[in-house]
């Protein structure tokens, strides 16, 4: 980030360098909070997912199926503390409350009807995911390329 000067703005009423470093400062913010937003909202999928392998590994009787969705979990339990890190060193925290009472009679539909349509929408719901690590990623590289 370009750092603060006393300039002003000139006689001319041109753009001078406080001008710029302000701007700077504006999409600076305007980028972390767009990456923070991404990364929340990734988290409350991660969540979910978790939750998900938890109530499919209860629903079924197949021991090999109990053992998937087991390590399913962990692997999500996994990514949860990482996500639940870099919010940390981003400076904000994770969300607090994963989804609506609309989308918890979702997912629990999903899970009463058939296990694989609830595997269907997970997968569904993290290409999106990759969709906006890739746009944090994009807005990172921005960011640091004009800095």
């Amino acid at each position: 980030m370009m750092t603060t000067t006393n300039w002003t703005r000139d006689g001319n009423g041109g753009i001078t360098a406080f001008d710029i470093q302000r701007h700077s400062d504006l999409s600076a913010r305007v980028a972390h909070r767009k990456i923070v937003n991404h990364m929340r909202r990734i988290y409350q999928h991660e969540q979910i997912a978790f939750d998900l392998y938890q109530q499919l590994a209860e629903r079924t009787a197949k021991p090999a199926s109990k053992q998937l969705y087991g390590r399913l979990q962990l692997a999500e339990a996994e990514q949860l503390k990482r996500r639940a890190k870099l919010l940390k060193r981003l400076g904000a925290k994770p969300p607090r409350q994963i989804g609506t009472a609309l989308g918890r009679l979702w997912r629990a539909a999903l899970v009463k009807i058939n296990p694989r349509y609830a595997l269907m929408w997970l997968r569904w719901i993290k290409r999106g995911d990759v969709r906006r690590q890739r746009e944090a990623a994009n807005l990172l590289r921005e960011f640091a390329r004009r800095s």
